[in-house]
This record gives structure tokens, sequence and C-alpha cells, in this order.
């Protein structure tokens, strides 16, 4: 058996010395050398007395021109050095794309932070009005007056508007008297408004108010959507508001943007408003506040739960009756206020859904991972 080895070993040896080849390991036990002609495999324990049969082993070489192995032996050495190749070139491609599963987790983490720092907003945006509560009533009108009479005197003829503007701060408290000038009234919208789960179309309504040659923007409350479509009657008789100091509204990428050529808005912008109306960019607009604690614009009274009906607290009847009383331009309450979309209480449960999503396909990529790395 040793000489029909040698003699197998003595070919074998001979088909390598003519390959530019480098040494290679297949797996265990199994040694040999490849080149663009071929693979050869050296496996002792496939030796028989005239043919090497493949046990246990994933790839063979033979030359092109040997016959010291058999058809079948050259079809599964072919097969086996091509499957071989596919294997590791896979697990490097796998090794790498398994960190694509660190994605989810990271983007739902991220999510989650983001909703508590959008709750911290909302948390500082309730103080803040909560503050100007407390806070008395002035009239808008004289304190245009003290700001022109500190303008003039400092001689400061080319004030930004966003110096105006900061003068009066976010959500103070002010009055006015004055008379509204409807004929330049700019709708803004539209602004559904969901009652008893029917949803009307309608747009907040804002008026120029004029008082001994000084003026300001009004933003009245919530109308019908055919009001903008109405000719609304000329009014000269005096009006008084309260309310507080609106600042401009920051869109979302999915609202149009303000096209004024074409009368057409779709959010608060108030520098552009009384550019369009006529007035001095820093002109402040201020939104009428009712002193009703429901909120109105919002729901509140003309919107119930289905549990106010069921309970016997309200009726469809009621709330008919309270809808047919309402008047128009509808301001907001101060419910209305300190109300937003999204509460902070929601932002919280919606990072803790964040947060939860993140751990969970955080398990799951730590599983996958760890389970092909094995």
């Amino acid at each position: 058996m040793g000489g029909a080895w040698k003699h197998v070993a003595d070919k074998l040896r001979q088909s390598v010395q003519r390959l530019s080849s480098k040494q290679i390991v297949l797996g265990s036990d199994v040694y040999g050398a490849g080149s663009a002609n071929g693979a050869l495999l050296i496996h002792r324990h496939c030796y028989r007395t005239h043919q090497i049969q493949p046990w246990h082993t994933n790839a063979y070489w033979v030359p092109k021109h040997a016959r010291l192995f058999s058809s079948g032996a050259v079809e599964s050495a072919e097969h086996g050095s091509s499957n071989a190749a596919s294997s590791v070139s896979g697990s490097r491609r796998g090794g790498f794309k398994q960190y694509f599963l660190l994605l989810p987790p990271a983007l739902a983490a991220f999510l989650g932070v983001w909703q508590v720092g959008r709750r911290q907003e909302k948390i500082g945006m309730l103080e803040q009005r909560r503050s100007q509560e407390k806070e008395a009533s002035k009239d808008v009108f004289t304190l245009l007056g003290q700001h022109d009479a500190e303008r003039n005197k400092t001689k400061e003829d080319h004030v930004s508007s966003e110096t105006n503007t900061t003068s009066l701060p976010e959500y103070k408290r002010v009055h006015a008297t004055g008379v509204f000038d409807n004929e330049k009234s700019i709708f803004i919208g539209p602004r559904p408004r969901s009652t008893m789960g029917v949803t009307e179309s309608g747009y907040f309504m804002v008026t120029p108010m004029r008082q001994n040659g000084r003026a300001i923007m009004v933003l009245r409350g919530w109308v019908p959507a055919d009001w903008k479509f109405s000719n609304i009657p000329k009014d000269d008789s005096q009006a008084t508001i309260h309310g507080v100091i609106r600042p401009s509204e920051n869109p979302s990428v999915f609202i149009p943007k303000n096209t004024p050529e074409k009368r057409d808005w779709y959010f608060i912008d108030v520098p552009h408003l009384a550019h369009a109306m006529g007035l001095p960019d820093a002109t402040p607009l201020v939104e009428v506040v009712t002193p009703e604690e429901d909120t109105i614009q919002s729901g509140g009274k003309v919107n119930p739960t289905a549990m106010d009906i069921l309970g016997g607290r309200t009726t469809i009847r009621t709330v008919n009756e309270e809808k047919d009383k309402e008047s128009y331009p509808l301001a907001k309450s101060e419910g209305d206020l300190r109300h937003f979309s999204v509460m902070p209480r929601d932002h919280l449960n919606y990072a803790l859904t964040w947060f939860s999503l993140s751990a969970a396909t955080s398990a799951l990529a730590y599983k996958v991972i760890k389970g092909r790395g094995r």
C-alpha cells in the first residue's frame, strides 16, 4: 500500500511543479494547492488501491491531463470547489449585512429621544402661557405708542422688524379698542373643525383694527368656509377685544407655501400678513381669547364624547342648541389656549413606545448576529 501511495504522490507532485500556486487549507486533514487550471487536493484518508473517493471533503483538484481519478471524482471536486468559494464569499457579505439589523433599534431610539424633547418643549410652552395668564392685561395701542416714543428718542429710524416684534412678548395679555377694516380681512386655512364626529371646513379670520392712525392685526377666530367667498359688510362701530400676542406658525414640510398674490394663506406668517394688508412688517398680531375654560374651537361644550351622551350629561338636542347659539368668528377660549393636538402626556406615551421597540429590535439583532458568529 505504501508503494501505491508513493506512486500517486509522485504523479501529483509533478503536476504541482507546473503550477504557480499557493498553499491553502480547505478543511481538517485536507491540504492542497490551487491555480487557474483547477484545484489539487491530497487527502490521505481517501486513498484506496485503485481510486480515490471523496470522504468528508469539500473540494478536489484534478489536472485536466491527469488520469489518476475517476470522472465522478472530478465532478465532485469541481462542485465542491465551487461551493467552498461561494460559502466564503457569502459569509463575508453576510457578516457585513448583518449590521444593518442595528438600524431599526437605532432609529426607534432616536425617535424616542425626539419625543422626549418635544414633551419638554410643550411643558415649557404651557408654563409660559400659565405665567402670562397671571399678568394684568395692557392696551396694545398704548404699548405701541410707548415703543414709538422710545424709538424716536433713540433716533433709530431703521429698526428691524425682529426688534419691533420682540418688544411685545409672545402670548402677552393685551386688549384693544378700535374699528375693524373688514374689507382687508385674510382667511388662513383650511382649518377643519370636528363637531360630534362631523368635520366642518373653515378658516381663521385675520382683520386689521385701526385706532388714531395706528393699526394692529386681529386673529378673530374660526369661521365657516363660505365666509371666505362672501362679502363681509363694512362696520365702522367700535369693538373691544381681549387676547394675547400671537407669534408666527412653524409649518411642517407637508403644508403648502403661502401665495399672497392668489390670496391663499395656509399658515400664519405675521410679517407677510402685515405686508399684504399694507401695514408695517412689525405690526403685532393679537389673537382673541374668551374667558371660558371649555375648549371651544377644539371641542368642549359643542363636542361632547359618546360617554357624555350615553351617561345623560348632555344630549344631541342640547348640542345642536349650543351650536345654533354660536356666533362667528368663533374665538379661542382659555382652554383652547392651553390645549395642543399632542399634549405632553401623549409625547411621553410615544417615547415609551419607541424605546420599547428599540429594546425589542436590539434583542433580536443581537440574537441574529451572535448566532451567525458561531
